[in-house]
């Protein structure tokens, strides 16, 4: 049988759009606190962008622009910038609380908590750079499986001296993480997060490489008072509507000040599951057609 050039065209065109049409990824991880507390978080991925979304929250990280914006629904409110701008911004206003707080202190106190604050501070400021783990901690493969929504998830342990500092399982048969440029994610994500040895090691070059190459479906991380657990309870391709990674067109754009207001808590954010996903709530609909979803194929 022979082909026109006209079928094998449209042919090739059907094709190419078929496989552009699903070409992004959504992630539903359900995570429980050492406190028994449950929350859901999501992540949205499409090309060079991620969208991550909690209760009271989203955040949206531009790595080719290298832009994020931070959405807050129950307000309907936004800021977008540059993270460097937001971490010094938020430097500057708890380097100044901290000054305030340790002069309310009594006197005999002070010398003490003043050493405490400003390691804090420097940690801040200096940030994580250095991409090699520490000699003494170390990224265990352990032989040993278990399967999490359909895929076969490889155990691994984080373990610093002989203490294990984390549990996480990871599937290689879904590659969300693959095409993103990690290490650029790292950089704009760490403004939101404090310095630990848990925040290095998921920076370190060990860590970029198993992450890159599959999928973590379940994280135990044990402390004195409990487990911090996370499990994925969903992982699908996906079309994302191109301007899901863009604040909403009625919300309202803020200056960094009260950007930084609300992180610190100083304003009423509430942390209730209505808030979640209001922006766009027919995106976790699977029979919309917002996201059309499929069985993935072989961060």
């Amino acid at each position: 049988m022979k082909f026109k050039h006209f079928d094998f065209l449209f042919l090739f065109i059907f094709l190419t759009f078929a496989t552009n049409l699903l070409a992004g990824w959504l992630i539903v991880e359900k995570r429980e606190d050492k406190f028994g507390n449950l929350t859901m978080q999501s992540v949205f991925i499409q090309d060079q962008k991620l969208r991550v979304e909690n209760q009271t929250s989203s955040f949206i990280f531009d790595l080719e622009n290298e832009y994020v914006t931070v959405i807050f629904p129950k307000m309907s409110v936004y800021w977008s910038g540059k993270p460097d701008s937001l971490k010094t911004a938020l430097f500057n206003t708890i380097e100044t609380q901290i000054v305030i707080m340790i002069q309310q202190m009594p006197e005999r106190d002070r010398i003490e908590a003043e050493a405490d604050f400003q390691k804090v501070l420097n940690e801040m400021k200096v940030g994580v750079t250095d991409s090699s783990l520490p000699d003494n901690a170390k990224l265990l493969a352990i032989d040993s499986s278990m399967k999490i929504v359909d895929y076969q998830a490889e155990k691994y342990l984080f373990v610093l001296d002989s203490i294990t500092l984390e549990e996480f399982w990871i599937t290689h048969e879904v590659l969300p993480y693959k095409d993103l440029n990690l290490v650029k994610l790292n950089e704009m994500m760490r403004v939101f997060s404090r310095p630990s040895m848990l925040s290095v090691y998921r920076e370190s070059k060990e860590w970029l490489e198993i992450i890159s190459k599959g999928l973590v479906l379940r994280s135990v991380i044990p402390t004195t008072l409990g487990k911090s657990e996370m499990e994925v309870i969903t992982v699908r391709k996906a079309e994302i509507p191109i301007d899901f990674f863009d604040p909403p067109p009625t919300y309202r754009g803020i200056g960094i000040d009260e950007v930084i207001s609300i992180m610190m808590g100083e304003d009423d954010v509430i942390k209730t599951p209505d808030a979640y996903n209001s922006a766009r709530p027919e995106l976790f609909n699977k029979t919309n057609s917002a996201i059309t979803p499929t069985k993935p194929g072989p961060y």
